[in-house]
């Protein structure tokens, strides 16, 4: 990288180094800067598509999927006879349940026969829009014609799982585990099949390895405040008690499913089976960072110290845990010793926004305003997209935060979220059927939360109001909600 700057401060138009620098910060997870450098190299030869596409790459891990597919979709322009442009619109297109995805496909093949990317992305694309015997050719030729490309096997044996040819599918997941083993959403229904055909033992092996690769995934790339389970790890969640009826004392399984809780906002469950993992397996650590975890969630800053403290103990090499600890010590009014905990943790992973958001807060209770408003831009720069942290920059609310639960305003709430008969029964003042009228909604949204946690108070559950105070804090994914701090706080008076 600083060969590339060298090169940029002797001719800023140079566009190999514009390009070599994008390169170089997109694999550091820079996409802001790297997309500049392409944007840069784009003026500089606006006739050739790979800036367009590279940049288009960046904004899709950005999770800017329509700007990425017009971004693709001008590289298209300027290489007609390119299919890999197309390839990558596809892909973005896939993000936002775009079926035209599919023709994008179609004219990638016509440009490139034996494309064993495009027939396998065109066949899963088929499986799901319900297409299938076009469906299940394609994803077999891919097979023939890219044998060592390990998503066209799984998706091929996926697709079968899902049409009940169990027997044939088992053998096409295990090809696809041979050719990449670091890939959850084959050996999640891998898994699932190998229980399903009685060979428990061998589904047991493959599960663990893909809770381990997720928890990789989800907890070591730091997309915790995302608050978003790999989706094939939800699928198998079935699976999971299935193998857990049949092996209880699989500290593994245990704590791979609290992680499940946690990510779902279950956090009196997840705390349960976590416990039980670490009574199971004193030595692994991850189950500490996930019950530490669960518990600054809920506000209980000392008990996950505790266990932030016991996963280091066991691994000083994990980075979310001083970022947990640091957050935990800020909320306890110690600023300075957070700051250095968050240092500490961005120094084992410098890519974690979240880390960068709260030593950006630790930074402004210093009254080091000048540094914190660079935590922040970074932060930003990692996850644009990451709410928790763009409402970190808020400026706090005025006002008494015990006005949001004034019964005429959580009447109004209930009435925009739709719950009719839960307004009418706060309207009567009976506040038990209209917690019986919004019990099972399941959107994940702050004000409902904060509704419900309000009437679970109110109806003598101050552990429910808690957590359901802390699922609001989770859902806006902003910490700083005054009204869910004060709720959650005379939830936790009540009990104590």
């Amino acid at each position: 990288m600083s060969d590339f700057e060298k090169a940029l401060s002797l001719d800023p138009n140079n566009l190999w180094a514009h390009m070599g620098a994008g390169m170089a910060l997109e694999m550091r997870r820079r996409f802001t800067r790297a997309r500049a450098h392409f944007e840069a190299a784009s003026k500089l030869a606006p006739k050739w598509a790979w800036p367009h596409v590279l940049r288009g790459v960046c904004l899709w891990y950005q999770a800017e999927f329509k700007r990425s597919i017009s971004a693709f979709g001008l590289a298209v322009r300027l290489d007609p006879k390119g299919e890999l442009p197309l390839l990558f619109s596809a892909r973005a297109k896939a993000d936002i349940r775009d079926s035209s995805l599919v023709q994008e496909l179609d004219k990638a093949l016509m440009l490139a026969p034996d494309s064993g990317f495009a027939l396998s992305w065109r066949g899963r694309a088929m499986f799901v829009l319900t297409r299938l015997p076009e469906a299940l050719d394609d994803l077999r030729r891919s097979c023939e014609v890219l044998p060592d490309y390990d998503r066209g096997w799984s998706w091929l044996g996926v697709s079968l799982i899902e049409q009940g040819k169990l027997q044939e599918a088992a053998p096409l997941l295990m090809k696809a585990r041979a050719l990449n083993a670091h890939y959850p959403t084959t050996l999640y229904p891998l898994a699932g099949a190998l229980m399903t055909l009685g060979r428990w033992r061998q589904a047991g092996r493959v599960m663990k390895e893909a809770a381990y690769i997720d928890r990789s995934g989800v907890w070591i790339e730091h997309r915790i405040s995302m608050s978003h389970p790999n989706p094939a790890a939800l699928r198998s969640r079935a699976d999971l008690d299935r193998f857990l009826n049949k092996s209880p004392r699989s500290a593994w399984a245990w704590a791979w499913r609290g992680q499940t809780q946690l990510l779902l906002q279950h956090y009196g469950k997840a705390l349960g089976d976590l416990t039980r993992a670490t009574l199971l397996d004193a030595r692994d650590p991850w189950p500490r960072v996930w019950r530490g975890e669960t518990l600054r969630r809920l506000g209980e800053w000392d008990a996950a110290l505790d266990d932030f403290d016991a996963a280091l103990k066991l691994d000083a090499s994990l980075s979310w845990p001083y970022a947990g600890k640091g957050d935990c010590l800020l909320n306890l009014g110690r600023p300075k010793e957070a700051l250095r905990l968050l240092d500490r943790s961005l120094k084992l992973q410098d890519f974690c926004g979240p880390a960068h958001a709260l030593r950006g807060r630790a930074l402004l209770a210093l009254g080091r305003k000048t540094e914190a408003d660079i935590a922040f831009a970074t932060a930003l720069e990692l996850h644009p997209q990451d709410v928790w942290i763009k409402n970190l920059l808020k400026p706090r609310a005025q006002g008494d935060p015990a006005s949001s639960f004034e019964i005429r305003r959580l009447a109004g709430d209930a009435r925009e979220l739709g719950l009719k008969d839960c307004a009418k029964s706060l309207d009567r003042g009976d506040a038990s059927r209209a917690l019986a009228a919004c019990a099972n909604d399941a959107r994940r949204e702050a004000r409902l939360y904060r509704l419900r946690g309000w009437l679970k108070l109110r109806c003598g559950d101050a552990a429910g109001a808690a957590e359901d105070a802390s699922r609001a804090l989770d859902s806006t994914l902003d910490p700083t909600d005054e009204a869910a701090l004060w709720l959650r706080h005379r939830a936790r008076t009540v009990l104590q």
